[in-house]
């Protein structure tokens, strides 16, 4: 490893380290920029941004790692806020304050001050006094921006995003019986939203595991991701479709659940969620350019911040649950080569 490492915090790429001297010395003075990942969707009523800082330093960046001041602003010389507009026309103000209510998964950087920072909206009272509430609607008409003030070194950070709306269902419905017996997939078409770009769908196949000695049961559930789905533009109303194929996943599902001669799993409690993600189309290119390289000096080649790295950003997350099964695909999951043997 080089004397000099660039170390930079990418919360949607996985970085790895390769072993090094254990020696630190870093620079009294460096160049730190913001590190930001923020997806900001409507139908949240909280929201949050990651805000933390990569730099230019000497030493062992294994170690940086592990200090964080390294990786964490001190949160009094950083001021953070979004600014709504609607039209162009200046809307609402939300303050960016640090929540540190989240857990971090154990890895390579340090867990210790762990920040999150959470949007609180200004409200005027009548009085004149102002008050942040953290619980609010985003506004579907509008854009945001968020801007990032370094009060040591002055140096402003902002970035720019509209939100992506709401796509169509056109043949998914609670009355849906869902088939994967066909020879021919299950289509599941979508008309896309405005301002989005990439289209994703999870399957999450659901099954209630019943231990046969105690009867305790125990609501389980598979992920299956289907290939993302891109449009052609972001104006909205394009026909997607994703395409389930019974036989690739039933032999996912073998896969991924193993005979169990002390459970029963019955054909009855058997459904299905189905996930839709809407990314827009900065996140559709921040995930094609900074495919997770692992590397020490991974620099992200793509991001919409100036004077930053990462990304701010809109995308839109719903769910329609509870989809059934219809009897051929039941049959199938009883006795096909795959799945035999898995349900009853």
């Amino acid at each position: 490893m080089t004397k000099t490492n660039i170390f930079i915090l990418l919360i949607a790429a996985i970085i790895g380290f390769s072993a090094c001297d254990n020696t630190l010395d870093i620079l009294d003075e460096y160049d730190d920029f913001p590190v930001v990942y923020g997806l900001l969707n409507r139908n949240d009523s909280a929201h949050f941004v990651r805000v933390q800082k990569g730099f230019l330093g000497e030493g062992n960046a294994l170690l940086m790692a592990q200090y964080p001041d390294s990786i964490y602003y001190d949160t009094a010389k950083v001021e953070i806020h979004v600014y709504e507009r609607v039209n162009k026309i200046a809307k609402d103000t939300m303050l960016l304050r640090p929540n540190y209510g989240f857990t971090k998964n154990e890895g390579l950087f340090t867990d210790e001050k762990h920040i999150v920072y959470q949007l609180y909206k200004q409200i005027r009272e009548t009085n004149g006094t102002i008050t942040y509430d953290p619980f609010f609607p985003l506004k579907n008409d509008a854009d945001y921006t968020l801007e990032i003030k370094n009060k040591m070194s002055g140096k402003v950070t902002t970035a720019q995003t509209t939100l992506v709306e709401t796509i169509s269902q056109l043949n998914l419905f609670p009355s849906t019986k869902v088939n994967l017996a066909s020879e021919f997939p299950f289509n599941v078409k979508i008309s896309s939203g405005k301002n989005g770009k990439v289209y994703g769908l999870i399957m999450r196949f659901k099954y209630k595991e019943i231990n046969i000695s105690s009867g305790n049961a125990v609501n389980k559930y598979v992920d299956y991701y289907l290939p993302n789905q891109t449009s052609l533009n972001t104006n909205g109303g394009q026909i997607l479709t994703f395409l389930l194929d019974g036989q690739v996943i039933f032999r996912y599902l073998k896969e991924k659940i193993k005979k169990d001669p002390l459970v029963t799993r019955p054909l009855g409690y058997i459904d299905a969620d189905y996930i839709f993600t809407v990314g827009s189309e900065d996140l559709y290119n921040y995930i094609q350019v900074n495919a997770p390289g692992n590397t020490v000096n991974y620099i992200p080649e793509y991001t919409n911040l100036s004077n930053g790295k990462g990304i701010f950003t809109s995308r839109w997350i719903s769910t329609s649950p509870n989809i059934k099964f219809n009897s051929p695909t039941q049959d199938s999951l009883l006795n096909s080569q795959y799945t035999k043997g898995l349900f009853n």
